[in-house]
């Protein structure tokens, strides 16, 4: 057992078990004495040639009531998908819990208002564990397909910029309009993130640095790394870009070198924003740092297709694409459905590294006024010779696949057929 406080009122704690097999289902309960909660959870292979599949989401929002039944289509899948799904992987905007107030009368947990405003560990830890539909207050949160999805489905995940304050630490001020973080001892990205790690910490796969919140995470043929911009982006104006680090030359050279390796076929980086254009952007606000790492991601075999095969996931955006690069492709899930959509109606011009759109599915207007939800479903394709990853692009209502692509190892600056 491990336990983690996350506040002076709430508690999380960690169970470990050993000496479990391989692509097995395991139950289990668990009793407070008067509440039971089941679920479920399917281990990962111990080698590489076995099939398996995961999903990828972002953006989960905390104002609308899901009409998208995205969860329902993700319970579904999990049900019925073969080869499995293992895990949820969640990349950016787990919940918006910056702004999120609960006034429970059942438990008496009342938010002293917006953590971003109150700078209070207990709100932020209050607004976490409505997101585990905690509150009978907290509607949302008690959708039977969300719960069912959080308790068979191991989640991993990137905080995203709403895990502290907005945007890399805006606060209240303004969409474009930037202080800096409050990076001080005891400061508002300490109160936040203290709260991230009791709900998370031990959820998550090792992070890649002690202390860090930057994970890696290695299943049958594929290393997958997901990054972190809350302790590292600094703040930055569209209006007048300045070019500051976003992910920090250590954080990049860790990232690296654990997807550099031989000894596994595919990398995934999880990248909280986009790679080029629309939004909060790597190659057009931090662009010194992202050339750099992009001549560093052609330069190694392991990564540009001449000996390993590279791929880039990203969330936040709120828009179903896909961008091919040069060099290696990218694909953003859009939203889990209960957030506002925006339009992102961008064009192959405007992308940097030669940058193509291959598909886009977003709102028709910037009020979000057609709601858009789906997710990833990324199948490895372990049994295959040659290894393949194929990529689908879900959309959360039907179920139906929009947009499908796959990866076959080898092929040469990691395009996708």
């Amino acid at each position: 057992h491990n336990q983690r406080v996350a506040s002076p009122y709430l508690a999380t704690v960690a169970v470990r078990f050993s000496g479990l097999l391989p692509i097995t289902r395991y139950r289990y309960s668990v009793s407070d004495g008067n509440q039971v909660i089941n679920g479920s959870f399917m281990t990962m292979p111990d080698d590489q040639t076995t099939p398996f599949s995961f999903l990828v989401g972002t953006c989960d929002g905390a104002t609308r009531t899901n009409p998208m039944d995205t969860f329902q289509t993700m319970r579904r899948l999990v049900q019925e998908s073969d080869p499995p799904v293992l895990f949820l992987a969640t990349i950016d905007d787990v919940h918006y819990v910056d702004s999120y107030t609960v006034d429970d009368p059942t438990t008496g947990f009342t938010s002293t208002g917006e953590p971003q405003l109150s700078g209070l560990g207990e709100d932020y830890a209050i607004g976490w564990a409505a997101n585990y539909g905690m509150f009978d207050t907290a509607g949302k949160w008690q959708m039977v397909d969300r719960q069912w999805v959080y308790r068979n489905l191991p989640h991993v995940c990137s905080g995203g910029d709403h895990s502290i304050a907005g945007n890399h630490c805006r606060g209240p001020v303004g969409h474009h309009t930037y202080h800096g973080c409050d990076r001080s001892p005891g400061g508002l990205q300490d109160t936040a993130l203290a709260e991230w790690d009791a709900f998370f910490g031990d959820a998550n796969p090792a992070p890649l640095r002690p202390g860090d919140q930057y994970w890696g995470k290695e299943v049958g043929p594929v290393r997958m790394v997901s990054t972190d911009m809350q302790k590292h982006c600094e703040p930055y104006d569209p209006a007048n870009p300045v070019d500051v680090p976003m992910l920090g030359t250590t954080q990049i050279g860790d990232v690296m070198t654990w997807l550099d390796v031989n000894t596994v076929p595919f990398k995934i980086l999880f990248l909280e924003s986009g790679f080029s254009r629309a939004g909060q952007t790597w190659l057009e606000y931090h662009a010194a740092e992202a050339q750099a790492w992009k001549g560093d991601l052609d330069a190694r075999a392991n990564l540009n297709g001449s000996v390993g095969n590279f791929i880039g996931i990203y969330g936040d955006h709120h828009s179903m694409h896909s961008i091919a690069f040069d060099s290696f492709w990218t694909f953003c899930p859009g939203t889990y459905g209960d957030s506002l959509s925006v339009g992102h109606n961008f064009s192959n011009a405007q992308f940097g590294w030669s940058g193509q759109l291959q598909y886009l599915l977003s709102s028709f207007n910037k009020n979000g006024d057609n709601l858009i939800g789906g997710f990833l479903h990324v199948i490895v394709h372990a049994n295959r010779a040659p290894q393949e990853i194929e990529i689908r692009i879900v959309d959360g209502g039907s179920g139906k696949v929009l947009f499908a692509r796959s990866l076959t190892h080898g092929v040469p600056a990691n395009q996708f057929s």
